[in-house]
């Protein structure tokens, strides 16, 4: 099999799992997990907000669940795009029941073959979206379609930590088999395309809150142990043990 029918199998895959997923919310034992990871999402959207402001904005594997209704009331430009369809579908009706006149341009598309011309954004911002896709193309088209003074935000899982790796591999039917959390080599594909990368790592030991879900201190618990990770995850022996990730890359590199 050539390595273009093996993309295009990939693809599908990505494509059918995540119309299911969006269709039926097949990851909703998973959230017990995310209900610790409330400052990494907050982060992450405060980020992607104040840099678009005024600008041109690509959401890139926008889901159903995008920033981009947020980011429309912000940026000058709103384009949204997804491999699946379902999660196009429920991203554009939100934005369309949003008060205030709101709009942004949602599209069915590859995100390793984007359909825009080079330079088109100012910022492209994307939440658990790269570790889907093949990181050094996809990094690729990201450079291509930013401005030269353009910035790129990701929100991103990674796969360091074994236990958080041992769970994944018991929870088989959570993901598809083409998933990769992000390492370190990831990274540095990043740095060979973009002069400035800048990580911000989040989730090491608020994981320990989750059993209590659900109990009156549990919030307190959080934001107490979210202040450990603060602390710990600043330290280069414990920072890639962290669950995910925020990171910001600028000054694309010329003919990276």
């Amino acid at each position: 099999m050539d390595t273009s029918q093996i993309d295009q199998d990939r693809k599908r895959r990505e494509r059918e799992f995540h119309n299911r997923r969006f269709s039926e919310d097949t990851r909703e034992a998973a959230s017990r997990f995310y209900s610790v990871l409330g400052a990494s999402h907050s982060y992450y959207r405060e980020l992607a907000r104040g840099l678009s402001r005024g600008k041109r904005v690509l959401e890139y594997g926008c889901g159903p669940g995008a920033v981009t209704p947020m980011l429309a009331r912000e940026a000058a430009l709103v384009a949204a795009i997804d491999i699946s369809d379902v999660a196009v579908a429920e991203a554009r009706r939100q934005t369309s029941s949003m008060a205030g006149g709101a709009s942004a341009a949602y599209c069915v598309m590859d995100a390793e073959r984007l359909g825009f011309a080079a330079r088109s954004f100012d910022v492209v911002c994307g939440r658990a979206i790269l570790h889907h896709l093949d990181v050094e193309r996809s990094l690729e088209e990201v450079s291509r379609v930013l401005r030269e003074d353009g910035v790129a935000i990701f929100y991103e899982p990674l796969g360091h930590n074994p236990a958080i790796n041992l769970y994944r591999r018991l929870t088989p039917a959570m993901r598809t088999e083409d998933e990769h959390p992000l390492l370190r080599r990831d990274f540095e594909s990043a740095r060979r395309r973009f002069a400035r990368v800048e990580i911000r790592f989040f989730g090491l030991f608020s994981l320990f809150a989750v059993p209590f879900r659900g109990l009156p201190f549990f919030g307190g618990l959080v934001r107490a142990l979210d202040a450990v990770d603060r602390a710990a995850l600043r330290l280069p022996g414990l920072r890639w043990w962290a669950w995910t990730c925020v990171f910001v890359l600028s000054d694309p590199l010329p003919g990276a």
